[in-house]
């Protein structure tokens, strides 16, 4: 875990850091170095442990509406374009994983589109950048609040951890502009 402080806040962050380039050695060390003008730095509760199975987990999500609020006479201009960092956090080689995208309507709880896109042969301890394979416009939505719903699935394997496997973003669609 990483601490920072600002202020009187002390931000606590887990840092995992791949060590693959070293696996089976008999003889390894770890160095820590300060990079900074401080007086006082410390670690804390530093954990070596072996990755096991497979485990794939969505880092942060792309969309690209050009705004929060679209107004409907401005829907044909804003294509939605879909992608995810997915990380390999296991200690296996992900055969196929999924990136599902759905867009919601939150007031009917209606699909109103869908799309994905695969990738094979995710390295351990490796990100990458996951597209969806169709674009989406949001022209003859209802007015309204849509969520954009990512989710990640590993293929032809069984993941342990899925709580890492999803993201949620939003988007309104108005009838006029929004003064």
């Amino acid at each position: 875990s990483e601490n920072t402080q600002d202020s009187d806040e002390i931000i606590t962050e887990i840092k995992r850091i791949p060590l693959t380039d070293v696996a089976g050695e008999s003889d390894v060390r770890i160095k820590f170095i300060v990079d900074g003008d401080f007086f006082f730095w410390s670690i804390d509760d530093v954990e070596i442990i072996e990755l096991e199975g497979i485990n794939a987990s969505i880092s942060s999500v792309f969309y690209t509406p050009l705004a929060f609020a679209i107004p409907a006479s401005h829907a044909d201009a804003d294509t939605f374009f879909f992608s995810s960092i997915v990380a390999n956090n296991g200690g296996q080689v992900i055969p196929t994983a999924r990136l599902d995208v759905e867009i919601l309507n939150e007031d009917t709880g209606e699909s109103v589109f869908t799309t994905s896109g695969t990738v094979s042969d995710i390295a351990i301890g490796t990100s990458i950048d996951l597209s969806a394979d169709d674009v989406f416009s949001p022209t003859g939505l209802d007015v309204g609040l849509y969520s954009m719903n990512y989710s990640i699935t590993v293929i032809d394997a069984s993941e342990q951890l899925l709580d890492d496997n999803s993201d949620q973003k939003f988007f309104q669609m108005l009838e006029t502009f929004a003064y």
